[in-house]
């Protein structure tokens, strides 16, 4: 027979195909998991006749969604690299949460008990499975006990010291299962993901530490690469506590039984007067103006459009109220349906002290204003959105530098400054706090993450900071409530403080011209600590 140009190119290509198909056989009798051009994710939730399933990713920010037909979805999407994620239903709410990759999964679920919803697939997921199954033994009786009374007001001291005994062991614990698997999985992606979460709180040189322990090719992936980036940096700023305070002496607080502050509730950011009145912005937008001693002094109603997240007070004692402009769209979750606003721009409201409105105009760059203070001219507004500090110029709203590489967490980022006119942040997800010049340039940093008293506790802390006029540091932990003061003593807690939020929530803190703390409570009002010195 005669071979044709176009027979030969036949038979090669058969040939290419059939060892194609020979090296898929070998990996599929070795076990390993072929994968996909895209993330496919097969899914079957009995009882669930229709609905949509959508993808909750931060790090991607994907809005990608099925219909659910006959209890039955099929959802595609580009994940390059492994992701955590979690998938939702506007009416059946938290569906299941996953480290998506491009590779196929399957979900197998109950719409009466989505708690026990099974995902399969991709290797970086079946990794995260297995370190679950790994750890699950850890989450027994006690534990379960000491989670649920960690956060009671009314347990006692020994109580307290056996539940942070316990939960310090599970910590531990949980830690070197950790360590154990990324040494022995160095390549897994979810190694990268269990690096990056000991990352979080860690010193430098730990952090250089944990990052050997990978393979380098994991070097580029986005988690590890970011903490890389910002080694040096936190190489040449961070410092020990006796640094930080090196001058400061420790300032002593008791509450102060005699002010008048618990009907003063729903304030969701506070600010201080030159006069040492308490400035008290409601949820409602307006001003509640306070006399050191409780008392009701004015009440300023503002122009808000949308929601009133935070106030600060110049030289002059002007009110400059930060009103967060939303977009409003409307669910139906479990049959009701519900209002969910999310964040689409920034404008700043200015009155003076008698309420009279002086102007008004927009903050660029940002979304939201978590926090805000005035210092030397600008105004300076943190924006967990976009993880940064703006500085602004007072007059003109003009943008003229900014702190990157914040880490806000539970929608929470606040900081003050201090008599040197220098930044104190309360970077909460990297449990430290940080310490910056008016132009954004990093200064100095401490902090880890634990549940010592030099430490900071709980998924995210501390949530407020402020700097007294010695240099010592006041600190606000939430979930439970603590109130610290870091000086050159070392850590001190102030007694007395009953739990101010209930979770992962803020609170509020502003220091007068006396030293004097006051802290806000959304249904407990006001609380005011003064110096016992």
């Amino acid at each position: 027979m005669i071979k044709t140009k176009g027979t030969k190119i036949f038979m090669a290509l058969m040939i290419v195909l059939g060892m194609m198909a020979c090296n898929n056989a070998a990996k599929e009798e070795k076990g390993q998991k072929q994968t996909s051009a895209k993330f496919i994710l097969k899914g079957k939730i009995e009882g669930m006749d229709s609905g949509m399933i959508k993808i909750s990713d931060k790090k991607y920010r994907r809005n990608d969604s099925a219909k659910v037909v006959n209890g039955e979805f099929t959802l595609i999407s580009d994940f390059p690299e492994p992701s955590y994620i979690s998938l939702f239903d506007d009416e059946k709410g938290h569906i299941g949460s996953l480290f998506v990759e491009n590779a196929e999964f399957t979900l197998t679920a109950n719409v009466n008990n989505l708690r026990e919803t099974k995902i399969t697939g991709g290797p970086t997921h079946a990794d995260m499975l297995k370190f679950e199954k790994m750890r699950k033994p850890l989450f027994d009786d006690e534990w379960r006990k000491a989670s649920r009374d960690n956060y009671k007001a009314d347990i006692s001291k020994e109580r307290r010291a056996e539940i942070n005994k316990i939960l310090d062991k599970f910590d531990q614990k949980t830690k070197s299962l950790e360590l154990k698997f990324i040494k022995n999985n160095p390549k897994s992606h979810y190694s990268a993901w269990l690096v990056f979460i000991q990352c979080s709180g860690a010193s430098a040189a730990k952090k250089e530490e944990l990052i050997s322990m990978l393979d380098p090719s994991l070097y580029s992936q986005t988690y590890i690469k970011g903490v890389r980036e910002n080694l040096a940096l936190e190489k040449s700023t961070e410092a020990s506590l006796e640094e930080f305070v090196s001058t400061a002496s420790n300032v002593k607080y008791k509450v102060d039984e005699q002010f008048n502050g618990k009907a003063l509730k729903d304030v969701v950011y506070l600010g201080s007067f030159t006069n040492n009145n308490i400035c008290a912005l409601k949820k409602d937008g307006s001003i509640q103006i306070v006399s050191p001693k409780g008392k009701l002094v004015k009440v300023i109603k503002t122009e808000i459009k949308g929601e009133a997240k935070s106030v600060a007070i110049d030289a002059k004692d002007n009110i400059y109220v930060l009103d967060v402009l939303v977009k409003t769209e409307y669910r139906k979750i479990r049959g009701r349906k519900m209002a969910f606003s999310s964040p689409i721009g920034v404008e700043c409201v200015c009155y003076n002290v008698n309420g009279e409105k002086m102007s008004r105009f927009s903050c660029p760059d940002i979304t939201t204003a978590s926090g805000a203070k005035i210092a030397d001219g600008k105004l300076l507004l943190s924006d967990y959105s976009t993880q940064k500090i703006g500085i602004y110029d007072l007059n003109t709203g003009k943008m003229l530098s900014k702190i990157g590489d914040m880490r806000p967490c539970c929608g929470i980022l606040d900081f003050s400054v201090n008599d040197k006119n220098q930044i104190i942040v309360a970077n909460l997800g990297a449990f430290r706090v940080q310490s910056f010049d008016l132009t954004g340039k990093s200064l100095m940093s401490f902090g880890k993450r634990g549940r010592e008293l030099d430490a900071f506790h709980g998924c995210c802390n501390p949530v407020s900071v402020a700097g007294l006029k010695n240099g010592a540091i006041v600190t606000v932990e939430k979930d439970p409530t603590q109130i610290k003061v870091f000086s050159k003593e070392g850590p001190s807690l102030i007694a007395g403080i009953d739990e101010l939020v209930k979770g992962c929530s803020y609170i509020p803190m502003a220091v007068d011209g006396n030293d004097n703390l006051y802290l806000a409570s959304p249904d407990k009002g006001v609380v005011k600590c003064i110096s016992v010195n």
